[in-house]
């Protein structure tokens, strides 16, 4: 406890809450109103709207594209969807248990690593087009060589969540596949300053190259109490594993005093409205 000069006392602060670390255009989550916007935009006029790749243009340039804008962003994003060999061959050198955030970390870690020139000490917004593209190609290749099969390269004619799902299973995906997925990356597109945006933050501080920062961001997503969360929400599904052992489970897990994953949210008090979008 903190005494002051008349000896009121304040409570600890929990962790940084309340703490203003940085401001920020790009999002904010009014969390007793279960509201999330971007760049002013609800997020209700967003997903299932709008394309990932407008989203993803709103975010960086401020505005959402017109035609042409959309149409050169859209060729640059399929002009950076090829991995390079050597990403694929450190890909290949992994466990087939690996993680797939560990296989991410090693794949854009690799890009730094292979393509100097291209990430250099002065980011620019190609460099960041060059990088996202590659995302998925990346979780991509790793799946299909835990699978036993050879990477499949991107097309340029198909957007991210298309590309995603095609190098995933080397066939073009119907709407009703591709749609969904791109209105849950619209929905996590942007978190204002969590753990992993924190870290990117203080890495490009040290004006560092981009990949360096989002290699140490993905390392610090990785984390159970962050992006890895969701894994461990599978792998308590498959310990309870039927429906009729939902409710002892539960209860066990309360009386224990475990995490439930999967459930609240630290921000949003009210509705998250990304649950109630997806």
């Amino acid at each position: 406890m903190i005494e002051t000069a008349n000896s009121t006392q304040l409570p600890k602060p929990n962790g940084l809450e309340g703490v203003v670390a940085a401001q920020t255009e790009l999002s904010h989550v009014f969390g007793d109103e279960g509201r999330l916007v971007y760049r002013g935009y609800d997020i209700h006029e967003l997903a299932g709207k709008a394309s990932f790749e407008e989203v993803a243009y709103l975010l960086w340039m401020g505005h959402l594209p017109t035609r042409s804008e959309l149409d050169e962003f859209e060729r640059k994003l399929g002009e950076n969807r090829q991995l390079p060999d050597g990403v694929i061959e450190a890909l290949r050198q992994l466990p087939k248990d690996a993680l797939p955030l560990d296989a991410l970390r090693t794949g854009v870690s690799m890009l730094g690593a292979l393509e100097p020139n291209t990430f250099t000490f002065e980011p620019d917004l190609d460099q960041a087009i060059a990088v996202s593209a590659r995302f998925p190609a990346i979780l991509a290749a790793f799946y299909r060589l835990r699978e036993g099969k050879e990477p499949v390269q991107g097309r340029a004619d198909l957007n991210t969540a298309q590309n995603y799902l095609y190098q995933m299973h080397d066939a073009v995906p119907e709407e009703k596949h591709w749609k969904p997925l791109e209105t849950y990356l619209i929905l996590l597109a942007d978190h204002g300053l969590n753990a992993s945006t924190f870290t990117a933050r203080v890495i490009a501080s040290t004006t560092s190259d981009l990949v360096s920062a989002i290699t140490g961001a993905i390392g610090a997503l990785k984390g159970p109490l962050h992006g890895g969360a969701p894994a461990l929400v599978l792998d308590m599904l498959n310990e309870i594993g039927t429906a009729d052992n939902v409710e002892p489970w539960i209860t066990n897990a309360l009386d224990s005093g475990e995490r439930i994953m999967g459930l609240g949210h630290r921000v949003y008090r009210a509705e998250d409205p990304r649950a109630e979008i997806l």
